[in-house]
Parts: C-alpha cells; structure tokens; sequence
C-alpha cells in the first residue's frame, strides 16, 4: 500500500444524486465563504482522518479483522477548495481540543 495523508469513506451515489445535492450546496456557500466556483468533479466521500504526515496504511475493505489505533487528540472541520493551479487549499473553520488520550 502507499503511504497515505488521509482516511476516507466512499460514498456509493450510482444515480448521482449526492453529486447534484453538493453541487447545489457549493453554489449557495461559495459566495458566502468569498470563493468563485471550481468546477472540479465530486469525489462522495468523508473524510475520516488527515494525517499530519504519510504513513502506511492497511486496505481495510473488507475489514479484515485487524484494528489500527491512531492517537486523536484533535478534531476540525474543513472547507476544502480544488484549485486549477495546484492542490486543494485546506480552510479550517472549527476545531475541538479532545485532550490526549487516556
């Protein structure tokens, strides 16, 4: 497997109506967040977990059993903005200090 930045869920939307639901979302929230559209194609996925540096990852469809423990101390929500020019900008609007682990 290749070292990975980020854990994410896909979302299956074969009719294409989560497609359409964030594109009408992205309409409404760009001008208000003072960005022009992108026109970049949705990927339905959440993501789950960003990691501050790449590390190898176990597939886990299917679970197969085994369990990888991350320590989460922090959790935030992100706007994220597909650029033409270069990768997606990453806009924190909320985080939440959940204190180390036990």
């Amino acid at each position: 497997a290749a070292r990975a930045r980020l854990v994410a869920v896909e979302l299956d939307d074969p009719e294409g109506a989560l497609a359409e639901r964030a594109r009408r979302v992205r309409e409404a929230v760009d001008p208000v967040l003072g960005r022009t559209p992108d026109g970049a194609a949705l990927w339905p996925h959440v993501t789950v977990l960003r990691l501050g540096r790449p590390a190898r990852l176990e597939p886990l469809d299917p679970p197969a059993g085994r369990e990888q423990v991350f320590d989460v101390s922090r959790g935030a929500l992100y706007d994220s903005h597909q650029s033409p020019e270069g990768p997606p900008r990453y806009r924190e609007l909320v985080a939440v200090d959940f204190g180390p682990v036990p």
